[in-house]
């Protein structure tokens, strides 16, 4: 299918987005005419990287929706919410460029760098392997293993890490490797010097990729803690062996940044 598609855009208007995003008519209409069958894949790509997601008609014929297989994953990784909205833009071949805006009527901020995983584009930020680098010579320069060190990272706050909107931040991949963080969407709780508990998601891409903290655990800590540029975090992994949890929790201490 060629660029005969027309852009369209969709407000996230009802809690049911989070499973399948209904289509509009006319473009159902068109997408009716190339799909014999009830369900053909698409793909997404966004400043975020690209996904693969099912496209499946409904039962009577007169509609297609966009639907969990794929689809969950493309609503986790963008953090979408009720009053976003999201404007397609078919590109050709059943590939569809997707621009996200939030509430306020601002794009969504995601991170500028594209980073191939396991087939799957992710994006990432040069400053953030400059943090890899300092936690690895820091290791190597101890001269000696120390057991609790593998159990702890620490970041120093990048602009990125604190934005108003959707702030993030990445667990460095040694961290994730020498805990055990399989790929896996997890919870995550972080305890910072306000003494608040913030939980949300925490992705781990791959064992030798980074994790990522996002939504609303890191953006309610970075709050809490009034976190500015340059103040550096250490993040000291809780033992909950035995406890039964399967939240992955944090005690942060915050080292504010020289004035």
């Amino acid at each position: 299918m060629q660029r005969d598609l027309p852009k369209f855009f969709k407000v996230l208007a009802a809690p049911s987005f989070r499973t399948q995003l209904s289509l509009p008519p006319i473009i159902s209409e068109k997408l009716n005419m190339v799909v014999k069958e009830g369900r053909i894949g698409v793909k997404l790509i966004s400043r975020r990287g690209m996904w693969e997601v099912d496209i499946h008609k409904s039962k009577n014929g007169s509609g297609f929706s966009f639907t969990c297989n794929g689809w969950e994953g493309f609503v986790d990784e963008h953090d979408l919410q009720l009053g976003d909205f999201l404007v397609f833009e078919h590109m050709g071949n059943l590939i569809f460029k997707v621009t996200l805006f939030d509430p306020t009527c601002c794009e969504k901020g995601f991170p500028r760098k594209l980073k191939v995983c396991n087939g799957m584009k992710h994006e990432k930020l040069d400053d953030q392997k400059r943090d890899n680098n300092k936690n690895r010579r820091l290791r190597q320069s101890s001269g000696r293993r120390d057991p609790t060190k593998k159990h702890q990272f620490s970041s120093t706050m990048k602009r990125y890490n604190i934005l108003d909107n959707t702030p993030y931040l990445y667990l460095p991949s040694a961290f994730c490797k020498a805990n055990g963080l399989v790929p896996q969407k997890a919870k995550v709780t972080l305890k910072g010097p306000s003494g608040e508990e913030h939980q949300g998601s925490l992705m781990v891409y791959d064992r030798q990729q980074d994790g990522c903290i996002h939504t609303r655990a890191w953006s309610g800590f970075v709050a809490s803690n009034n976190l500015k540029v340059g103040d550096t975090c250490i993040f000291k992994l809780r033992d909950t062996a035995g406890s039964g949890s399967d939240v992955i929790e944090f005690d942060v201490d915050v080292q504010p940044a020289a004035s």
